[in-house]
């Protein structure tokens, strides 16, 4: 009996800038006159020959096919109007090539092939079968995910993977999570992004390694549908652009799958946010009498809000709590659709004093950085709240401070919530298996992909405790006048 295993594995420029100058030569855009950390919640265009340099490098792409027996079904399975495997290897290399990427395919086993040019051979049966007399040399037994996944890790490109992602419980009790978990964090501690396609697809072959309680594993014939997976890494930027290309141009049934519930998705990062998620004003204006709107100028391309503080105003006895400029988050609009990022959550501030004009490291001074301003709000949300008297410390003299809030995750929710199909109808437990296969399902599922889930969901819980990365926030500016 064959047995396939597979082993997992913006912002105070200095004052010059303010005044409207250009950002400095040394700098890519305006906003990288301030603090790193402000960054990602200032608005600021890129300057367009930038913008044309990066879509004109693109990059590489190496698509990775799973070779095993169990991949012919969906060769066999096809039918007129859906043929996913075959639509798959035909096509990526045209959307890769919109994406401005060059792409190679390789297939694996226990072992890496050498590139194929175009896929060849790949949307055929031979590709996957031993040829008589050769099943020694026959690599179509075993998925090493372990090997792909260490070879996309040391490379800086975008990687597909296409597979069925079955393996045996007594692989799962071995090397299944001890393998894969320390890649997968790895991978998404560098910053990538990790997408999982599952693809509803006609089947017409053999399901392998079935297990039956007390007598080991066995193997049946099935035809009717079988989920394929597509596993997506690269940068987030590159994942997020190969799903829209795929939704734009490449086959139909991927193009309207995620809106019919036949493709399914599940995006893992450690920075969830959109790719464009600063706000011209995130905090509601409010209503005090120490604050107001201010117009500080702005260099060109970059958007902040602004507030001016007055110090010596004193505060009225008895007078009604003040309405204060609020931001409250994270909200579901403020990350990628289908991301994983539900999870334990704190927050920070951070206040830095401008200190000069030249566009320096040495231009903002830190002056704090605690839980200043913030308290809980709706479920999973915080909220903070720009109030002078609570900030007076912070703001101790006259001059424009910076100040950032943070939203960041401290781990992941397991189970989590975006990532609950892999544990619905696509699932099968290993002791659910005989019973599910005797009764003939239209859609026979994918031997425990709930536990492949809980992988995904522990590295990136592991990498989210090990880096301080915020996946919500806002920075504004205040002027503290006398």
């Amino acid at each position: 009996m064959r047995q396939k295993r597979f082993v997992f594995v913006q912002l105070g420029i200095a004052i010059a800038c303010l005044g409207g100058c250009e950002a400095a030569p040394s700098v890519k855009t305006a906003a990288q006159c301030f603090p790193e950390a402000a960054q990602p919640w200032i608005i600021s265009e890129k300057p367009k020959s930038l913008a044309a340099a990066a879509q004109a490098a693109g990059g590489n792409a190496t698509v990775y096919v799973d070779r095993s027996g169990s991949m012919v079904g969906y060769l066999d399975g096809a039918n007129n109007l859906e043929r996913p495997l075959q639509d798959l290897i035909t096509t990526l290399p045209a959307t890769l090539r919109l994406m401005g990427h060059k792409s190679a395919f390789r297939s694996f086993g226990t072992a890496i092939s050498a590139p194929l040019d175009n896929g060849a051979g790949l949307a055929g049966r031979a590709a996957f079968t031993c040829a008589p007399g050769a099943a020694g040399s026959c690599d179509n037994k075993e998925s090493r995910l372990d090997v792909v996944l260490e070879a996309v890790k040391s490379k800086d490109e975008l990687a597909v993977v296409i597979s069925d992602l079955w393996f045996s419980n007594s692989d799962i009790q071995t090397t299944g999570i001890t393998a894969l978990q320390p890649l997968l964090t790895e991978i998404l501690l560098s910053g990538r992004v990790v997408a999982i396609y599952g693809i509803d697809s006609p089947f017409a072959g053999k399901i392998y390694d079935l297990p039956q309680p007390g007598l080991g594993a066995t193997t049946m014939a099935y035809v009717g549908r079988h989920p394929l997976y597509m596993l997506v890494i690269g940068s987030k930027a590159s994942v997020v652009e190969f799903g829209d290309k795929l939704a734009g141009s490449g086959p139909k049934f991927l193009a309207t799958g995620l809106a019919a519930g036949t493709v399914r998705r599940a995006l893992f990062a450690i920075d969830p946010g959109q790719q464009v998620r600063a706000d011209k004003a995130p905090l509601s204006l409010g209503k005090h009498p120490r604050l107001r709107p201010d117009y500080l100028p702005l260099p060109q391309g970059v958007e902040i809000q602004r507030f001016a503080l007055t110090r010596g105003l004193p505060e009225k006895r008895g007078a009604a709590a003040p309405d204060l400029p609020q931001w409250t988050g994270p909200k579901s609009s403020d990350f990628l659709k289908d991301v994983v990022w539900s999870g334990p959550t704190e927050s920070r501030t951070r206040i830095w004093l401008r200190n000069d004009e030249n566009c320096t490291k040495s231009s903002w001074l830190s002056r704090s950085e605690s839980d200043l301003g913030w308290s809980a709000a709706r479920e999973g949300q915080r909220r903070f709240s720009l109030d002078p008297a609570r900030l007076v410390s912070a703001f101790s003299s006259k001059g424009v401070y910076l100040v950032v809030g943070e939203v960041r995750r401290t781990s992941v929710s397991q189970p989590n919530p975006a990532s609950a199909w892999m544990r619905g109808d696509w699932n099968l437990e290993p002791e659910q298996a005989q019973s599910v296969a005797q009764a003939r399902p239209r859609v026979f599922p994918t031997l425990n992909l709930s536990e492949f889930g809980r992988i995904m969901e522990g590295a990136l819980a592991a990498a989210a405790q090990k880096k301080d990365q915020p996946i919500a926030g806002f920075a504004t500016l205040v002027k503290v006048e006398d």
